[in-house]
């Protein structure tokens, strides 16, 4: 839905510019691409953020985006983090951040998978599992 909105701004900045740029001036066309490629940058985003978690049979975790896929080890889990809102977990990786949605089924059991991985890896308060 997204990316079916920025595609039609930039459709509609394409076109003002090149069918009424005259008459309308520059602004619209210039708002209506920025926005445009704001609403790209979110898709790109959204597409990147990890949906899918499961656990191999050798503690590895597989962590499933649509563009990617990540394959983390006991020890490569250093934190997890979350925001005030609940929206997100952010693992914090050997090799970079990885950026989970955090309506997941079993929260609290990915939690508890990570910690076994790694006991000494650090879990924010927001990260903790909400409780009802």
């Amino acid at each position: 839905m997204i990316g079916a909105v920025g595609l039609l701004m930039l459709a509609g900045a394409v076109y003002f510019a090149l069918h009424d740029g005259r008459n309308v001036g520059i602004a619209p066309p210039v708002f209506l691409g920025l926005l445009g490629c704001l609403a790209g940058w979110l898709v790109w985003k959204v597409v990147g953020t990890v949906s899918l978690v499961s656990r191999a049979l050798d503690n590895t975790l597989v962590c499933r985006a649509a563009r990617r896929e990540w394959l983390l080890g006991p020890d490569e889990i250093l934190a997890v983090k979350g925001d005030a809102y609940g929206l997100f977990l952010v693992l914090v990786t050997i090799r970079g951040r990885i950026w989970l949605w955090a309506q997941m089924d079993d929260r609290s059991g990915l939690l508890t998978a990570i910690r076994r991985s790694n006991p000494h890896v650090e879990v924010d308060r927001y990260a903790e599992a909400r409780r009802s």
